[in-house]
């Protein structure tokens, strides 16, 4: 497994000065070999599919049981995917 430098902890920490508590994240979900797929070939470590689920695997973890946070599928359809985050932003 790739070892990133990604953690929940530094996460926050790396946001805490200048980041204001937002009322609601979107998380839009894509599993690596999906976003490799829409991207072009790279040869950077961004891009590999070992990096992408260790960073994906941060993300779920970190936001998974927090209030206001809403994890989007965004493999649907692009209208699907477009539709359910202009519901969750108008949703109070």
């Amino acid at each position: 497994a790739v070892q990133t430098d990604f953690s929940p902890e530094k996460i926050i920490n790396l946001h805490r000065d200048w980041t204001i508590e937002p009322s609601k994240v979107i998380l839009l979900d894509v599993s690596p070999e999906e976003a490799l797929e829409r991207k072009s070939e790279s040869g950077d470590k961004f891009e590999k599919v070992n990096f992408l689920s260790e960073v994906r695997s941060v993300y779920r973890t970190m936001f998974s049981d927090q209030e206001g946070v809403h994890c989007v599928n965004a493999e649907a359809p692009k209208q699907e995917v477009l539709n359910e985050v202009k519901k969750i932003i108008t949703d109070l």
